[in-house]
């Protein structure tokens, strides 16, 4: 009775007493009873989560069923189809504690708009050649520099990232509330005794509630700066023609630490020659009082001074002082218009500060596709890889097998989230095409699906479809069905639901048209030495129809007891499908997150196509295989459309660009590579919402 009472107790505390908790947590057992039974610590793990979901993070959205989201908020849209332009689903949501109101997403994002469809970002910013600068300002006696977002960038917008930053590099709870506020108190501590504020008279005030040691914190926020920092291209550039013309440099800093940790962190981007470093806390007593100016006039001693900086009001104050200015604009901040409204988290920060550096420094003019793929599709790359990374720890997967047609530049960046040697990766020469084959007679409605209505919109013929199918030779069966190769197939119309009844009635048939194929994969699978393990098939846009077919293929055909899940990251299936509750197929993003954003941004094939093409290989399209008569197989391809990969190719580059320049800062820092599907969402809404705008940029290509 004793331990009853107990557990009761806490069953009441943790599942009771939040009704989001309980209704989620209930309802899963009752649908996994038999998993409850057997594997309970499974069900253990997911009330914690459902805890810190509702009860410690307080999010309003559904964890698990979003079905029933779904249908509140079809209930309540009354938008009719002439009203499909709107950006975000206007939706007022009862009160029930699983639902929250979008009107202020709404009202949030209805003013922004990607300027990517004007042109190239870059080029909207004018900067004079590094070469040409150098020649106006060889007449100066000494070039003076700001350090911070001049000289270097730092991979973070704001301070309250970095408070974050360090929080997860101290693993001190609450570090970054803390480092702030005794930042705060350190310099109202100053002020009161007519000093400035310095890093270690903040770390000394620190300790009052921490455990840190002054000296050692110290150092370590010096070690993280160096790793956000890194060189502005341009300024880099402009510097080292100045320091081989043997000019005179400076670096002036309104900052709390010192001379030597500017040096340092200078240093380590690069910058190793300067004649002073002047530190607002070494050379007056409060920074904003104008007195670094003159104090650094006298230092220098010279007439002719330039100085290069993005603070209006320092550019003021050197100009008072009699120095000439080269304004120097904010890259960090210009194209803040342009990010989307709404991210939030250090790495969306770490995004968009990435991204306006790239673009605003001017160093870069690109072309409107390669910033197509730096600004929307490379932090797809990061977000998508590092999500793979957490199924295969979720799910034990020990072999990921890239789908051959858009694996490349997955494959290039793979070894950025994976340690070495830790997983087994491979390219699968495979296909959603060859997949539905396979299941032509054991899951039809995916034959239907994948021949017939995707195209039914279209004006064709049944004689198209059947030479798709490649199952032309039995046409003269159609007769018995009504109907004929050269009548039209409209959805829901007369000759549809008889072209279905033909195909139903003839899967047998039309089954043993692919058996040559199916011997001929089977082959190809065995050469692949598959075992019995879990493996994850990475694959760009689907509904899960290649991981079905594997698992047929390897447990029926091959009789290798293994498990494969469809890892794939634009899902265009209903999160209801039962291969995506059984977790046969995966997806990074799905219709649930569009619901649970509020946006009407569907996952469909339209734009599923868009997004396909931006990650195509230039590699001719795989169509089937071919059992030979000496039993090897042969892969029988399409066209590699050489044509319309050069504007891929070209956002590619933009693509791996990104990539290149997030990891150099983030690399093995998987905290920061995790962006959430509403976060992805977010950054492509406008983009892919525009299908005018896809349809000049991006060429579809068939995979």
């Amino acid at each position: 009775m004793q331990n009853k009472s107990i557990k009761d107790k806490l069953y009441n505390y943790f599942v009771r007493k939040n009704d989001s908790v309980q209704y989620e947590y209930e309802r899963y057992v009752r649908e996994h009873i038999e998993e409850h039974r057997l594997h309970k610590w499974i069900h253990i793990k997911l009330l914690i989560k459902l805890n810190w979901h509702y009860r410690i993070k307080k999010n309003k959205t559904p964890y698990i069923y979003f079905d029933d989201l779904t249908k509140k908020m079809n209930e309540k849209s009354d938008c009719s189809e002439n009203n499909k332009s709107s950006k975000v689903r206007k939706t007022k949501v009862e009160s029930t504690g699983l639902l929250e109101n979008y009107e202020q997403i709404e009202a949030n994002n209805t003013g922004w708009k990607s300027n990517a469809y004007i042109g190239s970002e870059s080029r909207s910013y004018t900067s004079w050649k590094a070469v040409h600068l150098v020649k106006r300002f060889l007449e100066y006696d000494y070039i003076v520099f700001d350090a911070f977002h001049t000289l270097i960038y730092f991979g973070i917008r704001n301070d309250k990232a970095f408070y974050q930053i360090l929080e997860e590099e101290f693993q001190i709870s609450r570090f970054g509330e803390l480092r702030e506020r005794a930042e705060i108190e350190a310099r109202s501590k100053a002020r009161h005794w007519g000093k400035e504020v310095t890093i270690k008279s903040i770390y000394q005030q620190l300790k009052k509630y921490t455990n840190i040691d002054v000296n050692e914190g110290v150092k370590k926020e010096i070690q993280i700066l160096k790793k956000i920092s890194y060189p502005n291209a341009f300024v880099k550039n402009f510097y080292e023609m100045l320091s081989y013309n043997e000019k005179n440099i400076a670096v002036i800093q309104n900052t709390y630490y010192s001379s030597e940790q500017i040096r340092e962190i200078l240093e380590a981007n690069g910058y190793n020659r300067f004649s002073f470093i002047f530190v607002s806390n070494e050379k007056c007593s409060i920074k904003d009082d104008g007195n670094m100016f003159p104090i650094v006039t006298n230092k220098l001693a010279f007439d002719k001074i330039i100085y290069m900086g993005y603070e209006k009001k320092k550019n003021e104050l050197a100009k008072q002082n009699g120095w000439n200015i080269w304004e120097y604009r904010n890259a960090t901040d210009i194209g803040d218009k342009y990010r989307p409204i709404g991210l939030v988290g250090t790495n969306t920060d770490s995004y968009c500060a990435i991204v306006n550096q790239h673009l605003y420094c001017g160093q870069y003019q690109n072309s409107q596709r390669r910033e197509l793929g730096y600004i929307y599709f490379g932090v797809v790359i990061v977000g998508f890889l590092n999500w793979i990374r957490e199924q295969c720890q979720m799910d034990y997967i020990s072999r990921l097998e890239f789908i051959y047609g858009t694996s490349d530049i997955l494959q290039n960046n793979f070894n950025d989230f994976f340690i070495e040697n830790e997983i087994k990766s491979d390219v699968l020469l495979f296909s959603e095409e060859i997949a539905v084959r396979c299941l032509v007679d054991i899951e039809p409605s995916i034959f239907y699906d994948y021949y017939i209505d995707r195209k039914v919109k279209g004006n064709f013929t049944v004689s198209f479809y059947l030479e798709k199918m490649g199952i032309y030779n039995i046409k003269e069966r159609l007769k018995a069905y009504g109907i004929s190769p050269t009548d039209i197939v409209k959805k829901n119309g007369d000759v549809y639901w008889a072209f279905l009844d033909f195909i139903g009635d003839n899967l047998s048939y039309i089954k043993a048209q692919y058996e040559n194929e199916i011997l001929a994969v089977c082959q190809y699978l065995q050469e692949k030495n598959f075992t019995a393990e879990r493996i994850g098939v990475v694959n760009i846009k689907g509904k899960g129809y290649i991981g079905k077919a594997l698992n047929w293929l390897l447990k029926e055909k091959l009789n290798i007891d293994c498990q494969v899940i469809e890892l794939t990251a634009f899902q265009m299936m209903p999160f209801e499908d039962i291969a995506y509750k059984s977790g046969a197929v995966k997806a990074y993003v799905s219709a649930k997150e569009n619901v649970i954003s509020g946006l009407e941004f569907p996952i469909n094939i339209g734009q599923g196509n868009y997004i396909e093409s931006v990650f195509s290989d230039k590699k001719p399209r795989l169509c089937s295989f071919c059992l030979c008569e000496n039993k090897q197989f042969n892969f029988i391809f399409d066209d590699a459309y050489p044509w319309r990969y050069a504007a891929i190719n070209e956002i590619q580059k933009g693509m791996q660009e990104f990539v290149n320049d997030y990891m150099n800062i983030w690399k093995n820092d998987f905290e920061m590579c995790s962006f959430s599907a509403e976060d992805i969402i977010l950054i492509l809404r406008n983009i892919m919402g525009n299908y005018d705008y896809l349809k000049t940029t991006i060429p579809i290509i068939l995979i």
